[in-house]
C-alpha cells in the first residue's frame, strides 16, 4: 500500500490529525487510550524511514490527555521531537499574518465596518485593533477558545 502511496506522491504524504487531545481523551479504558498511544509511536518511528510528516494538533500537552504510561510517554517524546507550544499572542499573529488572505479592498472594507461598529455600539469593550487585524474573526472567539483548552 505505502508503495503505492509512494508512486502517487513522491514528495511524500503529509499527515495531519486534528482534534489529538479530544481523540486520546475520550477512550474508554486506559487500555484503549495505551493501544492509540503505541499506533502513534508507530507511526513517528515509521515516519522516520519513509516521506511522511505528521502534524498533531492538541489543545494540551499530550502527557496532560490521560493515564500515559512513563515509557510510552518517552517513547512518543522521542518519535516526535519538534513540538510548538503556541500561545494565543502565536495564534493571533498567525491567523492575522500568515492564514487570512487579504485583498486590496481589506482594510478599507475594515475600516468603515469598525466605524459603523463604533457609532452602533459606542461603549462595546471590543479592542478594535485587534478585530481590524483579524477580521472577519472575532478577536472574542480566540478568547473563547483558549478558555475552552484550558
Amino acid at each position: 500500500m505505502w508503495s503505492k502511496a509512494a508512486e502517487l506522491h513522491p514528495n511524500g504524504i503529509f499527515l495531519a490529525l486534528d482534534e489529538l487531545s479530544e481523540f486520546l481523551r475520550s477512550k474508554p479504558s486506559r487500555q484503549s487510550f495505551n493501544e492509540d498511544i503505541r499506533f502513534l509511536q508507530f507511526l513517528g518511528e515509521w515516519a522516520q524511514d519513509h516521506r511522511l510528516w505528521i502534524l498533531a494538533a492538541l489543545q494540551e500537552q499530550i502527557e496532560h490527555t490521560g493515564d500515559i504510561e512513563y515509557d510510552l510517554y518517552r517513547k512518543i517524546k522521542d518519535r516526535y521531537p519538534i513540538r510548538l507550544l503556541l500561545t494565543p499572542a502565536h495564534v493571533k499573529d498567525l491567523i492575522a499574518s500568515k492564514l487570512l488572505q487579504k485583498k486590496p479592498a481589506y482594510a478599507k472594507a475594515v475600516d468603515s465596518l469598525v466605524k459603523e461598529l463604533k457609532s452602533t455600539f459606542p461603549n462595546a469593550s471590543v479592542n478594535l485593533q485587534e478585530f481590524t487585524q483579524l477580521y472577519p474573526l472575532h478577536p472574542v472567539t480566540l478568547e473563547l477558545l483558549e478558555e475552552v483548552r484550558d
